[in-house]
């Protein structure tokens, strides 16, 4: 089977079943190929922590960086209206704070929209991998 096809049942089974559950080392060895696959063909990144919750790091991190991107887009906009108005700085403050909200929201819909991946070993010892969806 070639990766590719593998790469197209593995989405397809993520996909519909919402998580896919890896056990073995051969199994684990097959998923690192698929995984380097689908990085290449379809631009999916992957990132494992170990050191915090993953959920709650993706959270914080993307949400943050989304609210200050669109804060300061925002802020932009309100400055540039709040000049044309007379109130620079509340338009600033105005664009900031909607941009901020409008970032936080991007943030986390890209965050519930990815991928999970749990790596650990069973109560057998048996190395075992839980890739989930959002």
């Amino acid at each position: 089977m070639s990766h590719r096809s593998e790469l197209m049942t593995f989405v397809t089974s993520l996909n519909a079943r919402g998580r896919v559950v890896v056990h073995g080392l051969a199994a684990l060895q097959a998923l690192r190929t698929t995984l380097r696959e689908a990085r290449h063909t379809l631009g999916v990144r992957v990132c494992m922590d170990q050191e915090s919750e993953p959920a709650l790091a993706d959270y914080l991190g993307v949400a943050s960086l989304f609210a200050a991107e669109d804060a300061l887009k925002g802020a932009a906009l309100g400055l540039l209206l709040g000049a044309l108005c007379g109130a620079p700085r509340e338009g600033v403050l105005i664009g900031a704070t909607l941009g901020a909200g409008v970032g936080v929201a991007r943030g986390v819909d890209r965050v519930t929209s990815g991928w999970r991946i749990q790596v650990f070993h069973d109560a057998t010892g048996v190395p075992t991998a839980i890739v989930s969806v959002g």
